[in-house]
């Protein structure tokens, strides 16, 4: 899971936890808790022969991801983005995770 993306407008534009834990987006202006499970948006690499991409994910659909899928997966259900990757370029998905700190 990443805080790194808003919850709200899916901007990367956001801050980094103040001393209170909270993530304030400087595009839409929310402030958010990242470790509250509704705010939590997972993100994925697929790798591929052809090419190795990033994907974003927030209440089960895509949010963001690299500019070579953006016009073919953006909005769309992630277990279906999923699927056709997998079944199209024999895709191998690994979630990605932040680093919790020490």
């Amino acid at each position: 899971m990443n805080a790194t993306i808003c919850p709200e407008c899916h901007s990367r534009r956001v801050t980094s936890p103040d001393k209170e834990g909270l993530v304030d987006c400087l595009a839409c202006g929310i402030w958010w808790e990242p470790d509250h499970p509704r705010n939590q948006i997972a993100e994925y690499q697929v790798s591929t022969p052809r090419f190795t991409c990033w994907i974003a994910v927030h209440d089960g659909k895509v949010v963001d991801c690299c500019p070579y899928l953006r016009r073919t997966i953006l909005g769309k259900p992630w277990h279906v983005v999923a699927g056709s990757l997998g079944a199209l370029y024999g895709a191998r998905i690994t979630e990605l995770t932040r680093e919790e700190p020490v």
